[in-house]
């Protein structure tokens, strides 16, 4: 099995490409502290999805899974473009300001 790594140029990791043919893409997000925010998007949609996995010009399928971390509401990830929202908002979060994680968001 072929995997291309990408880096964000801080070091963590962006992007997990699998497979000869390059059939799923992986996209992972991080909150300003360098904390896990998500994998893929919640929305499970090539509209939603961080790499545009699934998109006609796309040559990678659609995302299976995603999953969002929340430590302290809408306020610790914000997405460099603003057209582009991967993760579920969380609505009745009791935020937890000590770097736990609050709730969990998951689309499979």
């Amino acid at each position: 099995m072929m995997l291309i790594y990408q880096y964000y140029k801080h070091g963590l990791l962006a992007r997990i490409v699998i497979g000869l043919q390059q059939v799923q893409g992986i996209d992972y997000a991080y909150t300003i502290e360098g904390g896990m925010k998500g994998i893929n998007s919640t929305a499970l949609t090539p509209k939603f999805d961080m790499g545009e996995d699934g998109a006609a010009e796309s040559q990678l399928a659609r995302d299976v899974f995603g999953l969002g971390l929340h430590y302290y509401g809408n306020k610790d990830y914000s997405p460099i473009s603003s057209s582009v929202t991967p993760f579920a908002a969380s609505t009745s979060l009791k935020p937890i300001f000590n770097g736990n994680i609050s709730a969990i968001s998951q689309n499979v």
